[in-house]
């Protein structure tokens, strides 16, 4: 959790400094509530994504469906598992510890294997490591990828998720959804509101709920159907979030305070 030396901080200055702002660039739904509660003008917040090139990482996601089979063997993702995948620093508030147990406690209760695929790197890399063998996940790490290796990652994907106890945004998502995973995100997860809605796309879940994420992965592990039917649907709702989008919401803001 943040200090509260930050949020005092915040409560005192914000107010005397967000009200006469000419304008507001937010990445998303949580930041423009966040600009509107310390007194913001509702027509002089723009939405300005965080995001990535949406087209051309669905363009490369096509071109990698056809290796995804050599891809999931070089990742040690045996043919017939599902591979649960989330993509993050391995600190504390990314929710790594509790992504082990959740596909612990789901590979209990469905017939399909799974496959845990932690990308990235940090501290805790150790303790996951352990943790995993103590309950009998099979996991790869696949240490930290990005360009071409981390675009592999996500086409030897099955279930995305982020189980972030706070995450602002959560670029990751954008990148999965172009990739047309399915989603398994906290509440805490900046880019839910805008990129995940339950039961078209993913699931919502708890953060610190093992219970309720076991249960999405499960779900979801058990029915290549569903799977399929929510991956199309994160590529629809990630489309109007690329970088076209973000700067014409850019010009036009600029356009309007000046």
């Amino acid at each position: 959790n943040r200090p509260r030396w930050i949020e005092g901080v915040k409560r005192l200055v914000l107010p005397h400094v967000v009200p006469p702002a000419a304008g507001h660039l937010v990445t998303g739904t949580l930041s423009r509530e966040h600009q509107l509660h310390y007194g913001a003008r509702a027509d002089a917040i723009t939405v300005f994504p965080n995001t990535i090139d949406v087209e051309e990482y669905s363009r490369r996601a096509e071109e990698l469906r056809e290796r995804r089979a050599e891809i999931r063997r070089g990742l040690g993702i045996p043919e017939d598992a599902v591979a649960v995948t989330q993509v993050c620093r391995f600190i504390p508030f990314k929710g790594l510890d509790d992504a082990v147990e959740a596909v612990a406690l789901a590979q209990k209760r469905v017939a399909r294997s799974l496959h845990l695929l932690l990308v990235g790197a940090g501290p805790l890399r150790d303790e996951l490591e352990a943790r995993a063998a103590q309950l009998g996940v099979p996991v790869t790490f696949t240490g930290w990828r990005a360009g071409d290796a981390l675009l592999e990652a996500y086409a030897a994907t099955d279930i995305f998720m982020l189980l972030s106890r706070r995450e602002p945004w959560g670029i990751v998502v954008n990148e999965a959804a172009s990739f047309g995973l399915p989603l398994i995100l906290t509440e805490g997860v900046g880019a839910g509101p805008d990129l995940l809605v339950p039961g078209e796309n993913g699931e919502l879940v708890v953060s610190g709920d093992i219970e309720n994420a076991a249960s999405a992965i499960a779900r979801l592990a058990s029915e290549a159907a569903l799977r399929e039917r929510y991956g199309r649907r994160s590529r629809e709702l990630v489309a109007p979030w690329g970088f076209g989008p973000s700067v014409e919401s850019f010009v036009d803001a600029v356009r309007r305070v000046t």
